[in-house]
């Protein structure tokens, strides 16, 4: 929860990855005065696979910080990647 929570979970995100987990802001979308909607492109390196996929965060900001964020990959997208093993 919280800021510390973010950080902890991207750590564990990076470390597991080995460093490769990428997030790309496909679009960017105000719902009303508190939600932010973000399309995004992820790409990492994942147990000797190479993984992309699509996802949407939405942001609650009140007081002008986050608050929460809500994560929403997409599980079964026609543009979902993944090739085993990289080389």
């Amino acid at each position: 929860m919280g800021r510390e929570g973010v950080v902890r979970f991207l750590g564990a995100l990076m470390e597991g990855t080995d460093g490769t987990f990428r997030v790309e802001p496909v679009s960017i979308t105000p719902a009303g005065n508190e939600l932010v909607l973000q399309h995004v492109y992820l790409t990492m390196e994942f147990e000797g696979r190479h993984v992309e996929k699509d996802g949407v965060l939405v942001s609650r900001i009140v007081d002008g910080q986050v608050r929460e964020i809500w994560d929403v990959p997409a599980t079964h997208p026609v543009r979902d990647i993944m090739v085993s093993p990289t080389s």
